[in-house]
């Protein structure tokens, strides 16, 4: 991942992710052309934006993009979380949530 400033957002790229993951929880696939750019922006004092491109022309017939809203929740107690795969299967581990 590279990232860089544009004005008031914040731009990363992504390649070269193994293609045994998955785009999200609903198990979309991606192939090892995947590009994949983030675009995160400050809308306001209390919001986050950021808007995805997915790009993988192996796998899709053009990008598609999504899009999500943080809100600043200042007494939120952020846990840690661990993030592992299980090789075999390339899903997540067992027993790690």
């Amino acid at each position: 991942s590279v990232g860089k400033w544009e004005g008031g957002t914040l731009v990363v790229n992504t390649v070269g992710v193994k293609d045994a993951t998955w785009l999200d929880q609903l198990g979309r696939p991606h192939s090892d052309a995947l590009h994949l750019t983030e675009r995160y922006r400050r809308v306001d004092h209390d919001t986050l934006q950021l808007d995805v491109t997915f790009d993988d022309p192996k796998m899709y017939s053009k990008p598609w993009a999504g899009q999500k809203i943080f809100k600043l929740r200042p007494l939120y107690d952020m846990r840690e979380a661990v993030c592992t795969v299980d090789k075999a299967t390339a899903k997540p581990a067992k027993g790690i949530y």
